[in-house]
């Protein structure tokens, strides 16, 4: 399987999208540690940007950034862009499962996602205790939300990150099924764009998709479970139907 990750990895940033992208992100979470002000909880509710508060607001900036073009971009090109091109069949052509091909992308996507949310948390960690005031507790919430004590806060941050990773990993699952549906990456990425949003009209569970890093305060503060079940089964049938649909294309026409 190393190899075959190592091979993906280069092919990954051989494109010059993807480079581009992420440094469009390292130039973007850099540039908000400079200029920020308020967490913005809502459109009418925010609170003074502290230490302890910095690094979610930095990744509540980044998320749609993340949500709406890094993440479909990035996976629907891996996934369609290539097979499109001709380049996956290059590697389905040699001795190798193609599960494991589908499997070493997902890893690849995945750690990169985790990687880039660690690159904001310890910018953002970095940035609040530089640029912003020393606090000794903090609230996140602006309703009915406890205050929390350093290691507390430390606790919810993780928690918050933890909840977007979820939320990432679901979003590349449904651009991966779109990826092996439909004919081409243009017309994926407009029909992932488009699910996207009208999902919200068809239940309030959607709402974690794209609205995930403000429904996350919600979800925190209130312990509601349904979310996260949601999150699990989007994963779970994506992931499923993506593997299951790999492995009756058409490798060789």
């Amino acid at each position: 399987m190393n190899p075959l990750l190592s091979s993906e990895w280069q092919r990954m940033f051989s494109r010059k999208k993807n480079i581009l992208f992420f440094s469009i992100f390292m130039i973007y979470i850099l540039v908000q540690s400079l200029l920020a002000e308020n967490l913005f909880f809502t459109m009418e509710e925010s609170a003074p940007l502290n230490s302890l508060n910095y690094s979610i607001f930095l990744l509540k900036k980044i998320y749609y950034l993340m949500v709406l073009i890094i993440l479909p971009v990035m996976c629907i090109d891996s996934i369609n862009g290539e097979y499109q091109s001709g380049g996956l069949r290059l590697v389905a052509i040699r001795p190798l499962s193609l599960k494991d091909i589908l499997l070493a992308k997902w890893f690849l996507l995945i750690v990169l996602v985790a990687v880039m949310m660690a690159i904001t948390f310890a910018v953002g960690t970095a940035a609040g205790y530089l640029f912003y005031p020393k606090a000794d507790s903090v609230i996140f919430y602006y309703e009915n939300a406890p205050v929390m004590g350093v290691a507390e806060a430390y606790i919810y941050q993780v928690k918050y990150y933890l909840g977007v990773f979820i939320i990432f990993v679901a979003l590349i699952g449904i651009a991966s099924l779109l990826s092996v549906t439909l004919p081409n990456t243009i017309i994926t990425v407009i029909t992932y764009l488009f699910l996207l949003f009208i999902s919200v009209y068809l239940s309030d569970l959607f709402d974690i998709l794209l609205f995930g890093s403000q429904e996350l305060f919600v979800f925190l503060l209130e312990a509601d479970l349904s979310y996260l079940w949601f999150l699990l089964l989007v994963i779970v049938l994506t992931y499923s139907f993506t593997l299951l649909r790999w492995n009756r294309r058409d490798w060789v026409k």
